[in-house]
């Protein structure tokens, strides 16, 4: 992979639906650009990198892979990595990102042979497993909401464990008297720790940045041996 990948994103041009695809990593618009806002391909060489990156919904993603296919883009030569942040395109059964029951089904299948598809991967712990019971518990009873399983649920366990790392740190730092204390002295008690979040163990260091141990990412390519499974 080469090492200059421009950081500037390029937005691509609407697409049905009311979508807007955001795609960065080809050098300067080139050939998917002009096969998103074309339909075609220029002949010639093209000096664009070969890693694409796009985060949108899964919908305008499928839009954009179709057009790309149909424009002749030779997709052998592409890595297109979809950041689906909640991992919407994956809760089909069995997982099939492409289909829709359209008459692109066919070309979208070929097309996500190029795709990787980033998302987070939901906490297995039990402590997690404790908070999402409970958060749909509280979620009925005082608002009459149902909450399902979903990688959503993950951003309020972070806020929990936020709030509940500044809550120790604040019981910490109060004086016998039941003065507030400084902010800077209750933010610094909360570096350099590690305690048992309902996520995961969590790891402060001492200035204060976050290191989850069992952070990462689920990453799926779809080749030609499983886009039928």
């Amino acid at each position: 992979m080469q090492k200059d990948i421009p950081t500037k994103p390029w937005r691509g041009s609407p697409l049905q639906g009311g979508g807007e695809a955001g795609v960065g990593g080809c050098g300067g618009g080139g050939c998917v650009r002009r096969a998103l806002a074309d339909g075609k391909l220029d002949s010639g060489g093209c000096g664009c990198h070969r890693v694409v990156f796009s985060c949108c919904s899964p919908d305008v993603f499928r839009q954009m892979m179709v057009r790309i296919r149909k424009a002749g883009l030779p997709l052998e030569e592409y890595v297109f990595l979809y950041i689906d942040v909640f991992g919407d395109s994956l809760n089909s059964n069995p997982r099939q990102p492409w289909a829709r029951g359209d008459h692109d089904d066919h070309i979208a299948m070929e097309a996500y042979q190029s795709v990787k598809i980033l998302t987070y991967r939901e906490p297995q712990n039990k402590e997690y497993q404790d908070f999402v019971r409970h958060l749909k518990i509280d979620a009925a009873k005082n608002f009459n909401f149902t909450i399902n399983d979903s990688l959503m649920n993950i951003i309020p366990g972070g806020f929990y464990d936020g709030l509940m790392l500044y809550t120790h740190a604040l019981n910490e730092t109060l004086s016998p008297s039941g003065e507030r204390p400084p902010g800077r002295t209750v933010t610094e008690k909360m570096w350099n720790r590690t305690y048992h979040a309902s996520r995961s163990l969590v790891q402060l260091v001492p200035t204060g940045t976050e290191a989850d141990a069992n952070s990462h990412a689920v990453m799926s390519r779809w080749r030609k041996s499983s886009v039928h499974q």
